[in-house]
């Protein structure tokens, strides 16, 4: 009997073992940086997603579910991964109405455009993020070709050299799954692109048949689920074939009374200018795809009758994620900023930072600077570390050596502030790092503490 317990206890030993390296080693990335769609799905109640946004990056840079929260209480959710698929689109979909009713879902048809993402990462990003489950053997059985199936869905023989790249994220999930709602945040601009002429193009070319079964496939579910299907283009540089297959997108949801929305066409109505509104040719920014997220909000609570969840408690994940955006926006505003007191004035107006001031060497030209930040010149002495939070500046050490504060954030984020007079570069850290810039002047660091990551550094050079 005592055999029998030990081998039983063995066994299960073992098997925690494996599920817990499988875990650790299992891919959760489908945008970028461990950001994970799939994960904000399974993180999210049941029941809580009214509208549902399927497609590639296309549709995470010009989707944002939180600007539609803040306007009309829209309770929305980009389910797109990068190389987005059509077979990768419809089981994320499937994926979706194990737990939730969503009342719209928009589909993005660039994805007609081509039959499987041309990088192997972008199809793990697809394949692999799924939990293993009977829709995933579907996924994996309509995408892959027969003989990597078995890899596909086994899974372990392609993550397994993965113990090469662990990260921390590898270990616990990234915080900011638990809360953004799909959307990919970016404030780059890529000046001077023009709005393609190819989207006038009015020739169509004929679906082909996966395309078709694609389409036929997404109205059968939302007839059996219940939700409006709706397809869209988000602003991209077309070539005149592409729009031809898009056009026969046009033609297949005029004959089912599926609403579509061209944002090509739509672009000079919403006032997307190309030559600002733009990360580049295929995808917008931050300023193009809020003004397409308040157009579409208004659709769906004036069209479509979306209720406004703002208040309700069971959607604080939006309200978070709302707070992210204007986070993500501020942090680009720090980056634009023209100088030293606009930058300051700009980090002040963030809920939720911590701005941290180190004062270090020869400073003496720029008593006048320190000054604007609120450190008077008895003060300021020889130098010393401040902390400006929640409007109020503490002083947290001066120069004379030996002492050290380390601020925690999180289990793994930190900040530390010391005193090395021999080795400023190493009195300003971020996770061990140092941001320190300059030994001769003032060093501020911007710290966000909702989001625990540097929001900018900022340097007044003696």
């Amino acid at each position: 009997m005592k055999k029998v317990i030990r081998c039983l206890a063995f066994a299960l030993l073992i098997g925690l073992i494996t599920v817990r390296v499988f875990d650790i080693l299992s891919w959760k990335d489908t945008t970028d940086n461990y950001i994970s769609s799939t994960e904000m799905l399974y993180g999210t109640d049941k029941d809580l997603i009214d509208a549902v946004f399927l497609g590639s990056s296309h549709t995470y840079c010009t989707i944002y579910p939180s600007v539609m929260w803040n306007s009309r209480g829209i309770s929305g959710f980009d389910m797109s991964v990068s190389g987005q698929d059509r077979w990768s689109a419809y089981y994320s979909l499937k994926e979706v109405l194990k737990t939730q009713s969503p009342k719209v879902v928009f589909a993005e048809m660039y994805t007609l455009l081509y039959d499987r993402a041309p990088q192997e990462w972008m199809v793990y990003r697809n394949v692999l993020s799924l939990k293993p489950s009977l829709n995933s053997k579907d996924h994996v059985e309509a995408l892959i070709d027969e003989e990597e199936r078995g890899d596909y869905n086994l899974r372990f023989p392609i993550i397994h050299t993965r113990y090469r790249e662990l990260q921390k994220y590898d270990f616990i999930n990234n915080p900011q799954n638990e809360y953004l709602r799909g959307e990919c945040l970016g404030w780059h601009i890529e000046s001077g692109l023009k709005n393609p002429q190819a989207r006038f193009e009015k020739d169509v070319i004929k679906l082909n048949a996966a395309n078709q079964k694609w389409l036929d496939d997404l109205r059968a579910l939302s007839e059996e689920e219940g939700f409006k299907l709706v397809f869209y283009l988000a602003p991209y540089s077309v070539t005149p074939d592409q729009q031809k297959m898009i056009n026969a997108s046009k033609e297949y949801a005029e004959k089912y009374g599926i609403d579509f929305y061209d944002f090509n066409l739509l672009s000079k109505e919403l006032d997307v200018d190309w030559s600002h509104d733009m990360l580049d040719v295929d995808h917008t920014n931050g300023f193009g795809a809020t003004k397409i997220s308040l157009y579409l909000a208004d659709i769906l609570a004036d069209e479509y009758g979306l209720l406004d969840h703002r208040g309700d408690s069971a959607y604080s994940q939006w309200d978070l994620d709302y707070k992210k955006y204007v986070h993500s926006y501020m942090q680009n505003r720090l980056e634009s900023a023209g100088n030293v007191p606009e930058y300051l004035d700009i980090a002040k107006q963030i809920s939720d930072v911590a701005i941290y001031i180190s004062v270090d060497g020869e400073f003496g030209n720029i008593v006048d600077w320190i000054e604007k930040l609120g450190i008077s010149a008895e003060e300021l002495g020889s130098g010393g570390k401040w902390l400006w939070k929640n409007g109020v500046l503490t002083k947290l050490m001066d120069n004379s050596g030996g002492t050290i504060v380390c601020h925690e954030y999180s289990k793994f984020d930190n900040v530390i502030v010391q005193c090395i007079p021999d080795n400023t570069e190493a009195n300003l850290l971020v996770n061990g790092e140092t941001v320190t810039k300059t030994a001769n002047g003032v060093n501020i660091l911007v710290y966000d503490t909702f989001g625990n990551m540097v929001l900018g550094t900022n340097v007044i050079d003696n």
